[in-house]
């Protein structure tokens, strides 16, 4: 394959994990209206942009392979492919916990007071848009933020934990109540995790770069 092909296929992949990157965004920006305003109907319109990220990944993982096996890419190309395919499992993984959020909520709760793990999901969503900024931009800084904030993430669903057992024992919650919550928090806290993995992608690529 002629180096200009093999390049404009690279490009080619950098727009489909910017695509894939963004049809996430929508997936997770309609989740947390779910969660936060009770927006129930938007869980109808979920499957199909879902399968529209499934899509998008396949897309992905099928350039990472052609250009793999049609090519033996230099150690830049490489990095980027393999990079690549490290984000585009990132990206769905987290559309797969957002999808798992509203069925939650769906078939267990219908929408419920969620002020106890309203913090840790706000973190959440905004990581994830500052991950894919960071990728989209090729930014240093805010790709260290994103990658800095996974020990907030963990104390902050330690307390939610704490704060929902002392209101079990107070009886202001029932034991179903608490695990619901408990599953929900843990759900978000996945997905701030994967947008912490973008991060630390993005940081190894730039990093790359500016060795080579």
């Amino acid at each position: 394959m002629p180096r200009d092909n093999f390049e404009k296929e690279l490009r080619l992949l950098n727009r489909e994990l910017i695509l894939m990157a963004s049809e996430c965004e929508t997936l997770i920006a309609k989740a947390s209206r779910v969660v936060m305003k009770g927006e129930m109907d938007l869980i109808d319109t979920m499957p199909d942009e879902y399968q529209a990220l499934l899509e998008k990944e396949n897309s992905v993982s099928h350039l990472c392979q052609h250009l793999f096996i049609l090519q033996q890419p230099v150690a830049r190309d490489c990095d980027f492919i393999l990079t690549a395919m490290k984000m585009g499992m990132d990206l769905k993984a987290i559309g797969d916990y957002g999808m798992q959020i509203v069925q939650r909520m769906n078939q267990q709760w219908g929408w419920m007071d969620v002020m106890d793990i309203e913090g840790l999901a706000l973190s959440s969503i905004h990581l994830v848009t500052r991950s894919i900024d960071s990728f989209v931009q090729a930014d240093a800084e805010l790709a260290h933020k994103v990658v800095a904030s996974r020990k907030t993430i963990d104390a902050d669903f330690q307390q939610i934990k704490d704060r929902l057992v002392r209101r079990w024992k107070r009886k202001e919650m029932n034991e179903e109540q608490v695990i619901d919550r408990i599953l929900i928090a843990n759900d978000f806290c996945h997905i701030a995790h994967h947008a912490n993995n973008i991060g630390q992608w993005v940081l190894d690529g730039l990093r790359k770069d500016v060795q080579q």
